[in-house]
Formats: C-alpha cells, structure tokens, sequence
C-alpha cells in the first residue's frame, strides 16, 4: 500500500496537472477581486464642457436701423451703375445733393428707408435695382464757450443735450451760470436764432427745458457774478 501510494505521488503528469488547476483558481480569484473597477467604456464617459459659441453681431443690420442726421458721411453705392457711386456728408438743413436727382432729404431717415427712395427716385437709370447706403462716420457735434473748463468742440457719436455737452466740456461751479445758458444756431442761409436756457432748475430739482440740440450748435455759458 506504500509503496503504491508513493508511486502516484511521484506521477509528474498528475503533479502539474494539480499545479494547473491551483493556478486557474488563483486567476479567478484575482479577476472577481478586480472586475468590478474596469474603466467605463469611451461611449459612456460624459461629454467634455464646451464654451459657448459667441454671439455674431450683425453690424449690417444695425447699421440700416440707424437714423441719419446732420454731419454724418454716407456712402451710397449703385452696383448695376458704379459712376453714381458717391460719397456725401448731410448738410445743417439735412439735405445732400445727388447726380441727375438733385437734393434730397436724408436727414430723420434710415439707410434702410433711403434705399428704398433711391431705387424709386432713379427707376430705369439703374441696370439692376440694388442701392446700398452705408454710414462711414456718425458724428455730433457741438461747440461750447464761455465760463466752462474746457471750452471748445464737444464731438460724440450719438445726440447730445444741452447739460450733457456741458458736462463734456466741464462745469466751473464757481463760474459757470447755468441759469441763462444761451444756444446759438445757425442755418444754411445765415440766419441766427438764439434760446436761452435754465439750467440751474432742472439741477436742483426741477424739470430741464425741452429743448433738443443740433450739430454745430453753439453753447454760450455766461460768468456768474459773485459778490463779495
């Protein structure tokens, strides 16, 4: 019995076949310890943040809702007729003068509006019926002497009121008499008009004057008297 029990423990055949088994129950063991933290698949992870896509402002459109006024440079473009292409500023009375039309309202209008008129006004002289009127340079301004601390042209991009173009060019409290401000303005035929303002109410709570400036409107800001 010995002896036969020797002989099958010394079988190598059996010997590796049991160290096979050992080692197959090792790996399972390993594998059931570690399946549980497999990486998620690239189909399931969370899509990276992005940042949002910035907004395309559309210049063209705002430029055809803009209201044209005295002292803006416009261009006006014919592309079924280029040799009336022609670019004109808007005079003090709002007109401009156009070739074969002659003079025209521009002012209190949007490029929008003016096209529209344009493509009327000149019907069969265009090729195709295309007119573009752009704004190349919107400026307002006025002119401010007197008692303030910067006298001289206030310019601004947009309408200005009489106390705003006085704060641009700088209020002397101790000079500037706001009570009998004085707009001077004058037109195409040279005819002056002159209004006086009181400023001084509608800064010490009551109502400013209804009164809406022009380009190349003069300010006057007299000196206040001190007594002493």
């Amino acid at each position: 019995m010995t002896l036969t029990a020797c002989a099958k423990n010394s079988n190598p055949l059996a010997g590796l076949v049991r160290a096979g088994r050992a080692a197959l129950g090792a790996m399972a063991v390993l594998a059931a310890m570690t399946g549980c933290e497999t990486a998620p698949s690239h189909s399931a992870a969370a899509p990276p943040h992005t940042a949002a896509a910035p907004v395309a402002v559309d210049t063209a459109s705002t430029n055809k809702s803009l209201v044209l006024q005295e002292g803006d440079t416009i261009k006006i473009t014919f592309p079924g007729a280029p040799t009336l292409d022609t670019a004109v500023i808007i005079r003090r009375d709002g007109m401009i003068s156009l070739e074969t039309i002659g003079e025209y309202q521009a002012a209190g209008k949007t490029p929008a509006a003016m096209e529209a008129d344009l493509k009327k006004l000149y019907g069969t002289q265009l090729v195709n019926s295309q007119v573009s009127v752009t704004v190349q340079q919107s400026a307002f301004v006025v002119y401010v002497m007197g008692a303030v601390t910067r006298p001289g042209k206030v310019e601004s991009p947009r309408p200005l009121t009489v106390l705003e173009a006085l704060i641009e060019a700088g209020i002397d409290n101790t000079k500037s008499n706001l009570k009998a401000v004085q707009v001077i303005r004058t037109d195409e035929a040279g005819h002056t008009q002159k209004t006086k303002l009181d400023l001084y109410k509608g800064l010490h709570g009551g109502q400013l004057p209804s009164f809406t400036l022009k380009p190349y409107d003069i300010i006057s800001v007299p000196e206040r008297f001190t007594w002493f």
